[in-house]
């Protein structure tokens, strides 16, 4: 087994603890090496550690593919209907240079967040003033849908940025379990080698391959 890869050091810590506690007679000829019952007890701990740690990090990096594609399916269809909407008015109010400054529309931004706050502006200022694009297609309840969805765009963007530190602590919390579980297998294997240098058969429940003896 590969211990530097988690899915082979969760299969052989489990082998070695699962194969420990259901076999006295395995357990007593380990104590007798020196694997102590409170020994087997903290890579029993060890193990359910790395299991729980690595379950965390699978969930949260599901959460946050799940999310970047919620965001990204938006993002762009959003995007493009504010740049049609400013467009319109930046046409129909071009005889108020004042008010085209005040809606900050010109130029559109071209980054794609920038876009986005740009659009939180936009509309949050057209609803302000009041203003009319009725008479381009574009009504007052319409605004105010396009603005809620670019203001829970924004929210994602914050929930994604707080995943993405959750994962980064998961990533690490993980690596601290995985190498103390990796320490953990490793004495048990050495003893285990030890201890039942004579029956490769009870080696080999604890997924240990010894090479034969050469003849």
């Amino acid at each position: 087994m590969n211990l530097t890869k988690i899915s082979d050091l969760l299969t052989a810590a489990s082998l070695a603890v699962n194969n420990t506690q259901n076999n006295p007679a395995v357990q007593q000829q380990l104590e007798a090496y020196g694997l102590r019952a409170a020994q087997l007890q903290t890579g029993k701990r060890r193990l359910h550690t790395l299991q729980l740690k690595h379950s965390t990090y699978i969930q949260l990096q599901n959460e946050r593919w799940a999310l970047s594609q919620q965001i990204n399916a938006s993002l762009l269809a959003t995007r493009d209907l504010f740049k049609d909407h400013a467009r319109i008015a930046m046409v129909a109010f071009h005889h108020n240079p004042a008010l085209i400054q005040a809606l900050s529309i010109r130029p559109l931004a071209s980054r794609r967040w920038e876009c986005v706050r740009q659009a939180d502006h936009f509309y949050q200022q057209l609803q302000d003033r009041a203003l009319c694009l009725k008479t381009f297609g574009i009504g007052s309840e319409e605004i105010r849908q396009i603005h809620a969805n670019v203001k829970q765009l924004l929210r994602l963007k914050e929930e994604r940025v707080h995943k993405k530190g959750l994962s980064e602590r998961g990533t690490q919390d993980r690596r601290q379990a995985q190498n103390d579980l990796r320490d953990w297998v490793m004495e048990f294997r050495s003893i285990a080698r030890v201890a039942f240098h004579s029956q490769p058969q009870v080696l080999d429940i604890f997924g240990i391959r010894v090479a034969a003896a050469v003849q």
